[in-house]
């Protein structure tokens, strides 16, 4: 079963989240650098991400989303 498009269509990210953890380290870096993206914009973007990836196959061992975002 192929689920690497399963974050973009499972639900809990929006359309911004989705963009943000598609894009190059470069972009990113750029994008946080200008203003356009928050740090708590990319945070929240990747522990949301991360929290579906878990639940599909169990690879986190310690989630810290409240220190993460503090």
């Amino acid at each position: 079963m192929d689920v690497i498009g399963f974050p973009e269509t499972c639900g809990p990210l929006n359309a911004r989240e989705i963009e943000v953890t598609n894009t190059s380290v470069d972009v990113l870096l750029e994008k946080l650098a200008c203003g356009e993206w928050t740090a708590m914009d990319v945070t929240t973007a990747f522990y949301k991400r991360n929290i579906v990836s878990h639940q599909l196959v169990d690879c986190l061992t310690e989630i810290f989303v409240d220190r993460a975002l503090a």
